[in-house]
């Protein structure tokens, strides 16, 4: 599912588009979250050119979501403040830290993988 774009609508409309789209967004980190992990744990039974792969369609997952943020910050200027007391920014930005710290995770990771198969036998 894609975030989908704020209409010019009544406010109850609106409001639903805004929720539907921090829903949707939130999905899109979580399941970034899942892939990083999934591809954390099993890279050491995993080649070179599909740790490559992986990364490759975790990149562009990300370089996604990026365009999706910069809506979502025009969001809330439009919204106003009244929708940072909404519990979807907290699931929003629980999402976006989870998805930021399994990179950190993968990186690790990739760090290790680096140095045991630079070691000499």
């Amino acid at each position: 599912m894609e975030p989908t774009s704020i209409q010019q609508e009544s406010p109850e409309e609106q409001i639903t588009d805004v929720v539907e789209f921090f829903s949707t967004i939130t999905e899109m980190y979580i399941q970034l979250e899942q892939d990083v992990l999934r591809l954390a744990a099993h890279i050491h039974q995993s080649t070179p050119e599909q740790i490559f792969d992986e990364c490759k369609q975790l990149k562009l997952q990300q370089e996604k979501l990026s365009i999706f943020d910069q809506q979502l910050f025009n969001i809330l200027d439009l919204a106003g403040s009244e929708i940072c007391h909404h519990a979807i920014i907290e699931q929003y930005r629980n999402a976006f830290s989870c998805a930021s710290q399994s990179f950190d995770s993968l990186h690790t990771e990739l760090q290790l993988l680096k140095q045991l198969t630079s070691e000499p036998a």
